[in-house]
This record gives C-alpha cells, sequence and structure tokens, in this order.
C-alpha cells in the first residue's frame, strides 16, 4: 500500500486532499486542532500515526506559537515521508518524522506517550489491531484524538467521481492514442512541421481519435473532468509539449499513465476506509473492549455537509483492574 503514497508524499502535499488544500487544513478541521492544542499541557509527548507530510505536528505547532507550551511530537507513516524543515518554526514544540512505521505494530514502548492523535490515516489500517497499539503505547489515562473520513463527506463525493472517471475505457484508449501520434509525428521543430502533421491522415485520424476520446469523458461527468488533473496534464502536452522531443513526449505520457495508476490505488484505498454508522459503532465497541473509554463521539459538520467522524477516547484501565 505504502508506495504510491510515497509517491504522492514526495510532491511535497501537506494534506491528503492534494492540490485542495495545500498549505494545512482549514475551516472545521483546524478548529478541532486549534482547540485541542492550546489544552495540551506543559512537556506533553505526543504520537501522530499515519501523518503523511506532518500535516498535524505543523498545525500543532503554528496553534501554539503564542503560547509558552513545550512538547515533543513523534509523527509515523507506513510511507516514506519528510518534514519540511522551513514550516518547523516553533522551536518550543519538538517534531521527529519517521517514515515507514506501521500503525498496526508501534515500535515505541509501552505507555510512552500522554496522546496520540491521527486524521484521515488509521481508517485505512486494521483497525483491531491499531486500537490494540494505541492502548499499548498510552500512558495510563492518556488520550486519543482522531478525524475519520465520513462516507458521505463532500471529499469523498468528489473523489468517488474522480475515481469513476479515470476508471473509463476512455482513459486508457486517450493514452495508447496519444502514444502513438507521438511516434506518428516525429520531431516537431517549427511551425512548418505543424502544417505538414495536419496533412497526414494518419496523425489527424489519431488527433480525431484523441478529441473523441477527450469528449467521451467529458460527457460522462463534465465537471469532474474539467476540475481533474488528467485534463491539467493533457492541456499542457498539447500546448507547451508540442515542441518537445520525441523522448520528452513519451516520458510525460508515462509520467500521466503512472499518476492516473497511483490515483486509482489510494482512491480505491479511501473509498474502502470511509467510515459509516456501522463501522464506527464497530470501532467504538472494539476500543472499549481494549479500555478505552470513548469520551466523546461526533459527526463534523461544515456547511452543513457532514466532512468526518472525531472520536476522543481515554485509556483507562480501572475496571479492568477492578
Amino acid at each position: 500500500m505504502s508506495q504510491h503514497w510515497s509517491d504522492y508524499w514526495k510532491q511535497g502535499y501537506v494534506t491528503s486532499f492534494g492540490s485542495e488544500l495545500q498549505q494545512n487544513y482549514q475551516g472545521e478541521l483546524k478548529a478541532i486542532w486549534k482547540t485541542f492544542a492550546t489544552k495540551l499541557p506543559a512537556n506533553f509527548k505526543l504520537l501522530d500515526l499515519c501523518t503523511g507530510n506532518a500535516s498535524l505536528p505543523l498545525l500543532i505547532q503554528d496553534c501554539l506559537t503564542e503560547h509558552d507550551t513545550h512538547g515533543q511530537i513523534v509523527a509515523v507513516d507506513l510511507a516514506k515521508v519528510k518534514l519540511d524543515k522551513t514550516r518547523h518554526t516553533n522551536g518550543n514544540i519538538a517534531i521527529e518524522l519517521i517514515s515507514e512505521v506501521n500503525c498496526e505494530a508501534l515500535p515505541f514502548e509501552s505507555e510512552a506517550f500522554d496522546f496520540c492523535i491521527s486524521q484521515f490515516g488509521i481508517e485505512y489500517s486494521s483497525i483491531l489491531q491499531t486500537l490494540s497499539e494505541i492502548a499499548r503505547v498510552l500512558k495510563e489515562k492518556g488520550q486519543c484524538l482522531v478525524v475519520l473520513h465520513h462516507i458521505d463527506s463532500r471529499i469523498l463525493k468528489t473523489n468517488r467521481n474522480i475515481y469513476q472517471l479515470i476508471n473509463q475505457a476512455y482513459v486508457d484508449s486517450l493514452l495508447r492514442n496519444m502514444s502513438k501520434l507521438v511516434v506518428a509525428m516525429g520531431e516537431v521543430r517549427t511551425h512548418e512541421d505543424v502544417i505538414k502533421i495536419k496533412q497526414d491522415k494518419e496523425c489527424e485520424a489519431l488527433r480525431h481519435q484523441i478529441n473523441k476520446d477527450i469528449k467521451s469523458l467529458v460527457q460522462t461527468d463534465e465537471s469532474t473532468a474539467k476540475e481533474s488533473e488528467l485534463m491539467m496534464y493533457l492541456g499542457q502536452f498539447f500546448t507547451q509539449g508540442m515542441f518537445w522531443p520525441v523522448s520528452r513526449k513519451v516520458e510525460f505520457i508515462h509520467f500521466i499513465e503512472q499518476e492516473i495508476s497511483s490515483s486509482k490505488e489510494r482512491l480505491s484505498e479511501l473509498l474502502k476506509a470511509a467510515v459509516d454508522t456501522q463501522k464506527l459503532d464497530s470501532i467504538l465497541c472494539e476500543a472499549r473492549k481494549l479500555n478505552l473509554v470513548v469520551l466523546k463521539s461526533e459527526m463534523v459538520v461544515e456547511g452543513e455537509e457532514p466532512i468526518a467522524y472525531k472520536l476522543c477516547l481515554k485509556k483507562d484501565n480501572a475496571d479492568k483492574n477492578a
């Protein structure tokens, strides 16, 4: 699972929402973590699971800029991730980012952390195993705050549409015909070459089929097609890319194919990971079995639409030892 996420985080995204949120989480999601951060005690030790490029640690340190709170955040992810050190601006908050750590088998001693957090991450894992590890590494009375993908959120609906679009047969046909067109055109260096290409029957037939594929995609879902990265890549190819060397055109098409393949995997996992009421009840049931007391379980709403579920848990072995 981790390679396509490693490729994704390598592009520099801070959140799992890609270009939609290039800086960090905003609105209600930001409010959740601001409230959490400002209540952190002095010298806290916190574990962030499925951190990506450390969006939550960076958000927490930003929220504490005007506070004199000191603490340590250890952030882990199964993928290869990297902390943008230029964004780590609060010297009171130590941030350690560790790649290739499975949240189902954490490499930390028991009762090592005061807090454990995660946003849009642990639902991708085996929840039972991850909750068990959270219960193990939390200190007694330690708390866990997690935000989970809501199955009916706008981001789920948007990405469900994108997933359906890029799985259309027209996409494969489009990329095949683009590859054929690159070969048929050969090197294009001058506008005279462009005129010759337009007079070439094979090139014109391929161009016609490409336009047909694009039209079919737009007709399938116009709004999603227009907003998709695929259309951005196509626009770049047929404007800036016309005078690229053949080798660079071939590399660019291969890049598009890889991006689509990676997107299919990531979006498929997202759709499977999203939480409905039945899955939420199962998570809460497993948490209680592990002596993780449910302090709060609620839906996060923004603009009258659900965007996530928020769970606050507390490790309490009192019942176990009674």
